[in-house]
């Protein structure tokens, strides 16, 4: 399948793929910026990411292999980029920070971090999660 950027004019953007052509009207398209976390713990930078434009990061997910269990402190997953943070308590298989409006200028790195470590002694840390935090350009 092949995706190939056939117009710009700032307000649509004209697709081809596989031959059939998509138009995509004045919304912006979210885009995903993916990161695995083997474990949350200790507290690390898993990700940088530097967007090239203004973005919006809409929601962050983390979905854990190994669910946390009898944790006395959740671990906390952060997207940073020092000035705006957005977090994500990580208490369940399926963790969703539900909508959300953080703004990031272009150029300035983003990280995506374990910012509080699980603590769940006697009990399961949760470990092998996908964090996916959805963004768009402003």
């Amino acid at each position: 399948m092949q995706l190939a950027d056939t117009k710009y004019s700032g307000r649509q953007t004209n697709r081809a793929i596989g031959g059939n052509r998509v138009q995509f009207g004045k919304a912006a398209l979210l885009a995903p910026w993916d990161t695995f976390l083997p474990s949350f713990r200790p507290t690390v930078v898993a990700s940088t990411f530097t967007p090239d434009t203004p973005i919006v990061i809409t929601r962050i997910q983390a979905q854990a292999a190994i669910a946390p269990l009898g944790c006395s402190v959740n671990a906390v997953i952060s997207i940073s980029n020092g000035a705006v943070t957005g977090s994500l308590a990580i208490t369940a298989a399926a963790n969703d920070s539900g909508p959300l409006a953080l703004n990031y200028a272009a150029g300035v790195p983003i990280t995506l971090s374990v910012s509080t470590a699980a603590s769940c002694n006697g009990g399961m840390n949760p470990a092998l999660a996908n964090v996916v935090a959805q963004y768009k350009a402003q």
